[in-house]
């Protein structure tokens, strides 16, 4: 299991209105990858804001290396949760690969 703690936001290359305006992404094993796309936009008071959306896994039959996992973001609470009722003890900080 990967844990990703720390993230990038960077600017996306737009090619038309509909694409998002930011790319999401973390190290991943021994490779970037996206994990969230963000749109800027603006409040009520004018005030711009970044609306994100998490990747959706998505496999390409003809290319795989077009292919993208999904991601969710997890409070660390229920990550703890989920280890004790899979039996698993959970690591330390120090012990998790970002």
């Amino acid at each position: 299991m990967n844990i990703i703690k720390n993230f990038t936001i960077s600017r996306a290359n737009k090619k038309s209105d509909k694409q998002p305006d930011r790319r999401i992404s973390a190290k991943y094993g021994d490779e970037w990858i996206d994990l969230a796309s963000g749109w800027i936009k603006k409040d009520k008071n004018g005030n711009d804001y970044v609306s994100c959306q998490m990747s959706k896994a998505w496999v390409d039959h003809t290319d795989n290396t077009k292919s993208r996992k999904a991601f969710v973001v997890v409070a660390e609470e229920d990550l703890i949760e989920l280890h004790k009722k899979a039996g698993e003890d959970y690591v330390v900080d120090s012990e998790i690969p970002v």
